[in-house]
């Protein structure tokens, strides 16, 4: 599995991370619909769940990919 050997990740490692981003981005979809047709509604929670997730995802990566040159420079 090349990816998963890329991040340096195990399958259950990234099943979980996968699974938790998609938990954020369905529940970020039914507050914007929701938000969408009742505009009172919701305010900037939407939003803020993706800046959230993209946030941790982000950071994520950044620490994997910190990780990975640790291992390619011994």
């Amino acid at each position: 599995m090349g990816h998963l050997k890329d991040i340096n990740q195990g399958y259950f490692e990234h099943m979980r991370g996968a699974f938790s981003l998609a938990k954020s981005c369905a529940y970020a979809t039914v507050v914007l619909v929701a938000h969408g047709v009742f505009p009172d509604w919701g305010g900037t929670t939407g939003t803020d769940t993706l800046k959230q997730a993209l946030a941790k995802l982000e950071k994520s990566q950044e620490m994997e990919k910190e990780s990975g040159e640790g291992l390619k420079e011994e």
